[in-house]
Formats: C-alpha cells, structure tokens, sequence
C-alpha cells in the first residue's frame, strides 16, 4: 500500500480558473525543490551521465556541468523569462553571485532559458567539446522531463523552442566539422561522427 505523506505536496493557486479565484490545488513539492536540492539534482545527472565513461569523457561531461552552472550565474535573462524575474535575479547576483539562478529559480525556468545555453557565446569552439554541450543539453532536457522537474503545461513551448535549438546547434555542429573519412567495419560502413 501506497503512503502519502503531507510534506510531498505544496498548496498553490491556480491563476487560470477565470471567476474561481479562490481554487487552490496541490503539485507534487518534488516538482519545486530548493534550491541546494536544484544543485544536487544537477550534479546526480552529469554524475550518472558520466557514471562508466572513460575518464576523458567524464572530463569532458564535468566542463560542460562548469559551462552551465557559468552561464546560469552570467547570462541575462530577460529574453527568456521577462523582465520581472530578470531584474530579481540580478538583485540576488548581487547579493551571491555562484548558484544565484538555481537558488531562486526552479527548473521551469532553467528549461526555459536552456535554450541560450546552445547559442554561440556559450558553446566551445573545439567540435567536440560543442558536440559534447549540445547531446547533453538534449539528455538533460530529456532528463528533466522524464522525472518531472518541470510543469509541462506551464514550459511546453520552452520545451519545444530548446528541443529546435537542440537540432539547430547539432546540424551547425556538422557542417562546422572537417568531413572524416569513413572506416569499413566487416562488410559494414561506419560513420566516425554519428551521435
């Protein structure tokens, strides 16, 4: 038999109920867990991910970790979530810049600002490090769905603006590398750079 325990759902307001302003509903709190808890959640998936890698892999996987937690602490916002908690975000920068993002946002609004984590600025210019960003951003993405770290119904079209995102920086990054030469492997043609 399944026990439920108080502390696994948080009241909210449901703000979309138009006249029955005075709805409130449960969510599971394991969707919204503070913020040390946002960090350890983090690092248990770039953990597992590089869970029986070989160590340059796991390097590899431990930058990109860096990179995020570098961009979640430097990049504005604003274009991805507004203003408002744009300008909330920079008032907690002020007071403690590393961890700021994830102390005060969950991770609806890291999938909603996922997205400028594949632009540019942040992806390395080395191929496989970029590579290694985009795939992953997608199984992170992918990660967060499927344990349900975020509100779908509130980020899908976040979700589905990073998810093309995702496809854009991979087909960039193929035709940004040099063209390898493909090895025969039995009587099978292999392709060095499929993901």
């Amino acid at each position: 038999m399944i026990e439920f325990h108080d502390d696994w759902f948080e009241p909210y307001e449901d703000e979309d109920e138009g006249e029955d302003d005075d709805h409130v509903g449960v969510r599971p709190a394991a969707m919204h867990p503070d913020g040390p808890a946002r960090v350890a959640a983090l690092a248990g998936f770039f953990e597992a991910e590089g869970f029986s890698r070989t160590p340059p892999t796991r390097a590899r996987y431990a930058r990109v970790e860096s990179r995020l937690h570098e961009f979640l602490d430097d990049v504005d916002v604003a274009p991805f979530i507004g203003t408002g908690p744009a300008a909330l975000l920079v008032a907690e920068r002020e007071r403690e810049r590393a961890g700021a993002f994830l102390r005060i946002f969950g991770f609806d609004e890291l999938v909603c600002c996922l997205e400028g984590f594949l632009l540019d600025p942040w992806l390395p210019v080395h191929a496989g490090e970029r590579r290694t960003q985009i795939s992953l951003a997608k199984r992170l993405l992918e990660h967060m769905r499927l344990q349900g770290w975020f509100d779908q119904m509130i980020v899908s079209c976040a979700y589905y603006d990073t998810k093309n995102a995702i496809e854009r920086a991979r087909r960039e990054a193929v035709g940004r590398r040099p063209v390898p030469r493909a090895r025969v492997d039995g009587l099978r043609l292999v392709d060095p750079w499929s993901w």
